[in-house]
């Protein structure tokens, strides 16, 4: 009996040992990175790490450690440090000069005026992303987003979202890239007012396609209500769920309502 305990205690110290804490930083800054994506390499199978950029790591397990806007580690054996420094990307921005105008035109597209405020419980599972595909009717060739609009809200304290814009194809219904390159993470509270999101700072193009603006349900998922209802306006199509996995392919359709007249209240303000 005393050898059958002696064992269990060293496989449990053995089980201990082979797990370790990692914190993810930003290698410039050595800020934390919160909420980093960890995804297992075997099967694909994507965890998130916590607000303080922490996760657990099995040893000797494959996976790549990421965040927008921040390259990709990967961890291809078992580690001899604690902390792993993501480099953030070098994105080349072709720059947009508003000429010819004393002042900037601004205008507000998508579906965050609606007056009537109901919620719609979110069902969606953490692997998918929530969106609206906002047109851009302009025919000014390089406008800037400014501004995001969310109307949400959650029932729980400590409920986070991450902010994603996407680049959408309406050809091929295909997403051709991550527009937004920071790690913008929103804390949700239980309040019916709009959420204002100021981008200004991080030059995200409006381009001529439209856009699918989206968030990354992260924390308290299952607590977070989305706005909806049926849509006014011609600027809203579509709502989409976006697969983290396989961004640049074909988000999935959503059909709300009986004719797919409702949408997710999601606007964005643009500068031309």
């Amino acid at each position: 009996m005393r050898i059958f305990i002696v064992i269990l205690i060293f496989n449990s110290v053995l089980s201990l040992s082979a797990q370790q804490k990692i914190v993810v930083v930003n290698r410039e800054t050595h800020e934390v990175v919160s909420f980093p994506k960890i995804t297992y390499l075997k099967n694909d199978s994507i965890v998130l790490g916590d607000s303080s950029g922490v996760f657990q790591y099995k040893n000797s397990m494959r996976v790549e450690v990421s965040c927008i806007g921040y390259e990709p580690f990967k961890i291809e054996r078992n580690l001899d440090k604690d902390t792993i420094s993501l480099k953030k990307k070098v994105t080349t921005l072709e720059e947009v000069i508003i000429t010819g105008k004393s002042e900037p035109k601004y205008e507000e597209y998508g579906f965050h005026n609606w007056r009537k405020k109901t919620f719609r419980i979110s069902s969606v599972e953490q692997k998918f992303y929530p969106g609206v595909y906002i047109k851009n009717p302009l025919k000014e060739s390089k406008a800037l987003i400014k501004k995001v609009y969310l109307k949400i809200k959650s029932k729980k304290k400590g409920s986070y979202v991450r902010l994603h814009i996407y680049a959408f194809n309406t050809e091929t219904q295909k997403i051709e890239r991550e527009l937004l390159q920071e790690n913008i993470i929103l804390s949700v509270k239980n309040s019916n007012k709009l959420k204002v999101i100021n981008i200004e700072d991080y030059k995200v193009e409006f381009p001529k396609t439209g856009v699918i603006v989206a968030i990354e349900l992260i924390k308290n998922t299952d607590s977070i209500n989305i706005a909806f209802g049926k849509s006014k306006s011609e600027n809203i199509s579509q709502t989409y769920y976006v697969r983290p996995k396989y961004e640049k392919h074909k988000p999935i359709k959503i059909e709300m309502g009986e004719k797919g007249n409702l949408n997710y209240m999601f606007g964005v303000l643009v500068a031309y």
